[in-house]
């Protein structure tokens, strides 16, 4: 019997991975993307072992990795003076601990490896162009509506997935305005690449192997290399007024100089070309009902987009990816359970992990004698205290 077809919402990382899960185990899916090409767009991201792990299994790892580095550790430092507080081995160490690597990457290079791996898989069929206007769940299926180019279509299927991201239309029709919130904080982003002028002095402070973190009362500032270590990715989180839920908001020296008043000469000089940074406001998807109409799931930030405190939001969504496509096949063997049972097992690692997220920005940011004692618990407990603390994360598997 042939396998059932699934319409997949948005290519993004959730929404490609999940078009590869499936295609994996036999399904048909057809693929559909707002923008008329896909393209690479965003910043860094990092990808802990539970979803390397992943991308292992659906045969992209490999991909990923020509253009990704593996950063030897996490380094926290005090933003004030550049003082290390602690250090979280990674690379080698934590391969070998849970069986796949801790890398950060481009997440174009991440979407063009997944992207690729999905047209050459002939059970994919990739749309761009597309807008979806509605949906029906019929008794036979769904049928999902929407305008390519000034034609209108009417598509069908067996279940309909909502991958379209954090602003997704389709979660908010399904969860109302509600669903999706904005968190209270900015993010200003930049890259440096190798022939920049500030390459020098940035490479210099942070070197090119780890994860620099620099904690400060108001705010943090997250360094790493990507693009094979060609570049630096920096991005900067802290309080602001929600600016337009877009990605290439122009920043402000004033602004993040302001969030990070106190801060070594080093690191605000960094904030000098103002025009180099983008801004971008954080925002969360609160409640965790991600099954619709017996028909319809809601995956990755469309689901339950998280602040990136705990650097997990494309792991969550690859995570999502590879389960529902587990779930989806027990599903249509004839398992009742199997989605249910998706989504409680998803709601609790969801939670746990933004949980952790609040933990990291509590700590993060903390001041006087909090502070104090967070470096003083960071030292006493040491690297390998600090990697296996991870270990409920990073050492997750989807069986």
């Amino acid at each position: 019997m042939d396998k059932p077809t699934i319409l997949v919402s948005g290519a993004g990382i959730a929404g490609a991975a999940f078009a590869l899960c499936l295609a994996r185990r036999g399904f048909r899916v057809r693929l559909f993307e707002r923008a008329p090409i896909i393209h690479e767009f965003g910043a860094g991201l990092q990808l802990s072992p539970n979803a390397t792990a992943i991308l292992k299994r659906v045969g992209v790892l490999d991909a990923v990795e020509k253009n990704a580095v593996q950063p030897q550790s996490v380094v926290l430092k005090t933003a004030s003076n550049l003082q290390q507080v602690a250090e979280v081995p990674l690379g080698k160490a934590a391969e070998q601990r849970y069986g796949s690597p801790y890398l950060v990457a481009h997440r174009g290079d991440l979407q063009t490896a997944l992207v690729n791996a999905a047209k050459a898989d002939e059970r994919i069929e990739i749309t761009t162009g597309w807008r979806t206007t509605g949906f029906e769940v019929t008794p036979r299926g769904i049928s999902l509506v929407g305008e390519c180019g000034e034609e209108k279509r009417d598509v069908q299927g067996d279940f309909l997935i909502a991958a379209d991201g954090i602003w997704s239309p389709l979660a908010r029709d399904l969860c109302g305005e509600r669903h999706q919130c904005f968190m209270g904080f900015v993010a200003w982003r930049r890259s440096i690449a190798e022939d920049d002028p500030a390459w020098t002095e940035l490479h210099s402070l942070v070197g090119n192997d780890r994860v620099n973190a620099f904690l400060h009362p108001k705010a943090h500032l997250i360094c790493y290399p990507i693009r094979s270590g060609r570049a630096f990715n920096l991005v900067a989180f802290g309080p602001g007024h929600a600016v337009p839920p877009q990605w290439d908001n122009p920043a402000t020296a004033t602004e993040m100089k302001d969030a990070f008043a106190g801060a070594h000469a080093r690191l605000l000089a960094l904030f000098e070309e103002a025009a180099a940074w983008t801004a971008w406001p954080v925002w969360g998807a609160v409640g965790y009902e991600w099954l619709h109409r017996d028909r319809i799931a809601l995956i990755g930030d469309a689901a339950h987009a998280m602040t990136p405190f705990a650097a997990q939001g494309a792991a969550m969504g690859i995570e999502d990816a590879y389960t529902l496509a587990a779930a989806l096949q027990l599903h249509f063997e004839g398992n009742e359970a199997a989605l249910p049972h998706w989504q409680a097992q998803r709601r609790k690692r969801i939670m746990r992990v933004k949980k952790r997220a609040k933990l990291n920005r509590l700590a993060w940011h903390a001041t006087g004698p909090i502070a104090f004692a967070r470096d003083l618990v960071l030292r006493i407990k040491g690297p390998d205290k600090l990697l296996a603390d991870m270990d409920w994360l990073y050492g997750w598997k989807p069986d």
